[in-house]
């Protein structure tokens, strides 16, 4: 995937993006991508890092399928990129030390040294500081790119060292029926407000809704994804509002 594949599907990202370190060439050293649950955010995320690493991308953003170094990247054999994931539920800290230990000489071909860090609310504690020391001792030629579904997720001290970009939901997420909107926020509203007699009001609400295993699993998904918007909303994020804007 080249980053200009995500110029329909992540326009304001793409165009921030391209403004910033394309035309104007401003780039920061640390990059946190809230994904807000797209679905390519990882291939998202490696797009953005060959448009780092390669010069071929800033000359030619859509075809750059014969570059070496976009190969190796795809393939995890180029030096100066890395990419860490949990170790089964957690980063660990020895992660983080690893990667420090592989960056410590010079890049060999003076191109920017990148790492992404998929996961970035698996941190664990050790993890997260070394994380944090990381950020705050940059070298010139090293750039992160951390993601989350959330910054309140993931340590504001972290959040705070990085540039901060959020992405819209996959259009297949959004795929609801008017029905079951109106009824999980019909729901959600007689829960807040009528408590345990909400009982009462079951079939009015949920009449010709709950009738298949697939609905009930949609139903549930969706009450999650509306109490995370409200909270978002409460902690002053009301832009991530992309489930229930209305």
């Amino acid at each position: 995937m080249t980053f200009s594949d995500y110029q329909k599907s992540q326009s304001a990202f793409y165009h921030l993006i391209t403004q910033s370190v394309v035309k104007n060439n401003k780039i920061s050293h640390a990059y946190f991508i809230e994904t807000n649950g797209f679905n390519d955010s990882l291939n998202l995320a490696i797009s953005f890092a060959k448009l780092l690493i390669c010069t071929s991308h800033h000359e030619n953003l859509e075809q750059c399928s014969l570059c070496n170094i976009c190969h190796q990247i795809d393939a995890g054999t180029y030096a100066n990129f890395k990419l860490i994931e949990p170790d089964g539920l957690w980063i660990k800290k020895e992660q983080l030390l690893d990667l420090q230990v592989s960056y410590n000489t010079k890049s060999i071909d003076n191109n920017y040294r990148v790492y992404i860090i998929n996961g970035a609310d698996k941190l664990n504690k050790f993890a997260a500081n070394a994380m944090l020391k990381f950020l705050e001792e940059p070298e010139e030629d090293i750039i992160a790119i951390l993601l989350a579904p959330s910054r309140h997720q993931v340590l504001k001290t972290i959040i705070s060292r990085c540039q901060i970009y959020s992405l819209v939901p996959s259009q297949t997420d959004l795929d609801i029926s008017p029905d079951i909107r109106s009824a999980v926020v019909s729901f959600c509203y007689m829960i807040e407000t009528k408590g345990p007699k909400t009982i009462a009001f079951q079939s009015q609400i949920w009449d010709n809704i709950l009738n298949s295993k697939e609905n009930m699993a949609l139903v549930l998904e969706w009450l999650a994804h509306f109490y995370e918007e409200v909270l978002n909303y409460k902690l002053h994020n009301a832009k991530s509002s992309s489930y229930f804007p209305e």
